[in-house]
């Protein structure tokens, strides 16, 4: 997972996120945490990622 955080820090700085798929399940690999997004690999499902701009905090959140 080292290797992970590592690639997302990078992506992170291009505004880039990193996603891990696991069978049905999707994983997103934040610079500062992971996030179980769950089974989200499903046509119609949509991962909608937003910068906090006071904290610089990423939130994800899954709709569809």
């Amino acid at each position: 997972m080292l290797a992970l955080r590592s690639i997302e820090i990078t992506q992170a700085e291009k505004n880039f996120q990193v996603l891990v798929f696991i069978g049905k399940r999707t994983i997103a690999i934040l610079p500062d945490r992971d996030i179980d997004l769950g089974d989200v690999n499903v046509e119609g499902e949509t991962i909608y990622y937003e910068k906090n701009r006071l904290t610089g905090r990423i939130e994800v959140t899954v709709e569809g």
